[in-house]
């Protein structure tokens, strides 16, 4: 069951065209019967095929957002700090540091801990709950610092 062959350039302009459709928010059975309006004269497996590449773009282009946007919002937080300390407003700085701590997986929370008896025991410390991406993230920094302090020594 040979069909027509159509160019990279064709295929690639259907798979834009079926892109536009997904972000449009048409489904498989829409976008099927496009295809089948426009003669195409493709099979449902090709449009499955055709389908899929488009959906991927979008997900890497919204994995890019994410990030880009994560990124804008950690200078725009550095940025203000920067600002805010330049002024001595360090109600705002440490308004700042919560917020960019929130963002980053980064928070304190009230650990109070409790004698035999149950009650409180003083004083009431702090606990840093961080997220295990953030850990890890912390772990390879001092890794790396441990190695760049290894290197010097030899040095």
């Amino acid at each position: 069951m040979g069909g027509i062959r159509v160019s990279d350039a064709e295929i690639t302009d259907r798979i834009g065209k079926i892109y536009m459709l997904l972000l449009n928010g048409l489904k498989r059975r829409n976008i099927l019967l496009y295809v089948a309006e426009k003669g195409w004269g493709v099979n449902e497996r090709t449009v499955g095929e055709y389908i899929r590449r488009a959906s991927e773009l979008l997900e890497t282009e919204a994995q890019e957002k994410r990030e880009y946007g994560y990124s804008m919002s950690l200078n725009r937080h550095d940025d203000l700090y920067f600002k805010s300390a330049k002024i001595n407003d360090f109600k705002t700085c440490l308004a700042i540091q919560k917020s960019r701590d929130e963002l980053t997986g980064v928070r304190t929370n009230k650990l109070e801990l409790t004698g035999k008896d149950g009650t409180a025991l003083n004083p009431v410390v702090p606990a840093i709950v961080m997220s295990e991406d953030t850990m890890r993230q912390i772990g390879d920094i001092l890794a790396a610092a441990k190695a760049a302090k290894s290197k010097e020594k030899k040095v």
